[in-house]
């Protein structure tokens, strides 16, 4: 995701490098270095852990001086090991048994996808979904408006298929697949970044019956619909088989907004209109990032929610990994 104000970026150039996607994308180094420090939900408040019917169970801030580090949209993880990728089609993998403890981590990038690879609109991945049972992984390129599967392994290296599906052809280069699901049952779900024009709040999403790599699987078009000029940025499924969703927007001078919404996956439906219905609202006094990753695990009978941000590799911003409980019956998922 770019910052969607020009003059805002305008301002931020200094700050933001290669943010125009005119330059060779940065890779990672041979060895970079990552600080993982502990953070607070509320930095002024650091034993306050509410937020609605999630409770914040801890958060690190990520930070390298490997000039590819950061930018972070899309997330993996079983809970124990986590896969990161950026909009710039680099990956961290990394193991953490205990959270606050992660091991060190691994690096990559994907040198499997469109064009050639030099330049950021070549890479510009916004979501990425898995199956955990054949560790399989599908990429969205925003840009490209394509998604690839990627074999098993460390992270997304080798891919053996990939479609531009024709429905998606229409959407703008810029404001893509923004998110991605693939659902236990085999079904995908994405999500376009860019409002429907004349259609305020309401958003593009394709139903895919199945991997909408396999040949003759048709895109089915449906819509979502948020309140307040919000936007989703990811999404994932909960146990009960409805998606959770985080929604962000944008406000002058230099002000993210971030909530966290539910759409009944009984509204996901061809050609109808699905609500995100909102559950909690990162507040006045909140660590408040971009916050573009979202993964789903459980712990017991616990439901984890993890929340990742792209800091836009700016020094203004951070990359954040957060760990929630969700409540399920307050957030009336049930």
């Amino acid at each position: 995701m770019r910052i969607p104000v020009p003059i805002v970026l305008a301002a931020m150039l200094f700050v933001t490098p290669g943010y125009a996607g005119l330059d060779k994308l940065p890779l990672y180094g041979p060895d970079p270095q990552v600080t993982f420090t502990e953070v607070a939900l509320y930095p002024d408040q650091p034993e306050r852990r509410d937020l609605g019917p999630l409770t914040y169970l801890g958060g690190m801030a990520m930070a390298s001086f490997d000039p590819a580090f950061g930018g972070f949209s899309a997330m993996t993880t079983d809970g124990r090991t986590f896969l990161l990728l950026s909009d710039g089609g680099n990956w961290m993998r990394f193991s953490m048994p205990v959270f606050g403890r992660p091991g060190k981590p691994v690096f990559g990038d994907l040198t499997d996808g469109p064009g050639g690879g030099w330049l950021k609109e070549d890479r510009d991945t916004e979501a990425m979904t898995a199956d955990p049972a054949t560790g399989r992984i599908w990429v969205a390129y925003e840009r490209k408006n394509a998604i690839w599967r990627y074999v098993p392994g460390p992270g997304p290296v080798r891919s053996d298929a990939h479609v531009r599906p024709k429905a998606m052809r229409r959407w703008e280069l810029n404001r893509g697949a923004e998110a991605m699901v693939r659902f236990a049952d085999g079904q995908f779900l994405v999500l376009g970044e860019d409002p429907i024009w004349g259609v305020p709040d309401h958003f593009p999403a394709f139903l895919f019956a199945r991997d909408p790599t396999l040949p003759g699987v048709k895109a089915v078009p449906l819509r979502y619909r948020t309140e307040d000029k919000y936007r989703v940025t990811d999404a994932a499924e909960l146990p009960d088989g409805n998606l959770i969703v985080v929604l962000r927007r944008f406000d002058m001078p230099y002000r993210w907004r971030v909530r966290l919404g539910i759409i009944d996956r009984a509204t996901i439906v061809p050609d109808g209109t699905a609500p995100v219905r909102t559950i909690a609202e990162f507040g006045e006094g909140t660590r408040v990032e971009n916050y573009e990753a979202l993964a789903v695990t459980r712990e017991g009978k616990d439901v984890i929610l993890w929340i990742a941000s792209d800091d836009n590799q700016s020094i203004l911003q951070q990359s954040l990994l957060m760990k929630f409980r969700l409540d399920m019956r307050k957030a009336g998922a049930e």
